[in-house]
């Protein structure tokens, strides 16, 4: 299941409407000011809620629209299929899902239950949170008036495991990234990055910009003015400290000149892996033996294209041979020069 811009606006837009709307009706325009979203499709997405008995629309001169019942008594999951239909992540004929007859290897079929498992926890998930729940999400930040003045982040610091019993693979995780935590293939470094700071990020907008974590503190210090934080903040101990983050706040607040990295690295230990990005080209070392993907058409990493761009194994060896610190507690074989 993904959802489209009508689930990821419309739950906003009866988030906002919960908020404002308890003494008399919002107007269109007031939501679309509030939430960044153009009248006309709050109007679209406002007919189907309307239609599915969410919503109630008042008409006159302080018209406008309000919740048809009580903010308790609506779920997300009653506000996203009213706007996206079936929430199901896979539809199984063994399982009657498909209305044409059932499946003639039912008996035998296994992911049958895998598939019913996915979509019960997605309905799980959407039909126990209400409204009014992040009403409250929404008002602990407003009570404290921080919710029109905070950078708010959501983000992971690496990719899904299997530590504790957890299963990754159950939820589909390999859909598109492959790899897991600890590991240099993209499932297990690429991570979702969301913000959100009214008045100073556009929002619904999506780029493409690549960074890392530690170009979260030069950021910071940007957004609070803080010129010259590596001079600043530095360790004044050693001769080399490293400094390598870039601040992305251009990116964050939508100017132009930001600055990118020439490349990212990384090292990991406990699996004997190495890589390098540079652009859409990465390189992944295993226990010394590189392997070279074009990220632009082989986002999974499937196809090893070392052989037919050996001047990009060479350049990416050299930045290897250059950013590698020995240390006798992380240990990483290095490819052969």
């Amino acid at each position: 299941m993904k959802l489209s811009t009508k689930g990821r606006y419309g739950l906003r837009a009866m988030i906002d409407l919960a908020v404002y709307s308890e003494k008399e009706p919002v107007s269109i325009q007031s939501i679309a000011d509030r939430q960044n979203i153009s009248e006309r499709y709050l109007e679209q997405l406002m007919a189907s809620l309307k239609k599915e008995g969410l919503v109630k629309s008042i008409r006159g001169a302080n018209g406008g629209y309000q919740l048809a019942r009580p903010a308790i008594g609506i779920s997300v999951g009653d506000i996203l299929r009213a706007l996206e239909g079936d929430l199901r992540a896979v539809t199984c004929p063994a399982n009657g899902e498909e209305g044409n007859g059932g499946c003639e290897n039912a008996d035998l079929c296994v992911t049958r239950y895998v598939w019913q498992r996915i979509n019960e926890g997605i309905t799980h998930a959407v039909d126990t949170m209400y409204l009014n729940q992040l009403v409250e999400e929404s008002k602990k930040l407003k009570e404290k008036g921080l919710d029109e003045n905070t950078l708010v982040i959501f983000s992971s610091d690496n990719g899904p495991h299997e530590e504790g019993g957890a299963d990754p693979t159950f939820f589909g995780r390999d859909g598109k990234l492959r790899g897991l935590k600890r590991q240099c293939h993209e499932g297990g470094i690429r991570i979702p990055f969301i913000a959100r700071w009214p008045g100073h990020i556009p929002a619904g907008e999506v780029n493409d910009h690549i960074c890392a974590f530690y170009d979260l503190m030069p950021t910071f210090c940007e957004v609070i003015g803080i010129k010259d934080y590596e001079k600043k903040y530095r360790n004044k101990e050693k001769e080399v400290d490293y400094f390598d983050g870039i601040s992305f706040a251009p990116t964050l607040l939508g100017k132009n000149k930001q600055k990118k990295h020439d490349f990212l690295y990384w090292e990991f230990d406990e699996t004997d892996q190495i890589a390098v990005r540079m652009d859409d080209w990465k390189m992944v070392v295993k226990k010394g033996t590189p392997f070279l993907y074009n990220l632009k058409t082989d986002i999974h990493e499937d196809h090893d294209i070392t052989l037919q761009h050996p001047d990009i194994v060479e350049k990416m060896k050299a930045i290897i041979f250059e950013q590698h610190t020995p240390n006798p507690h992380f240990s990483v074989t290095l490819p052969k020069r």
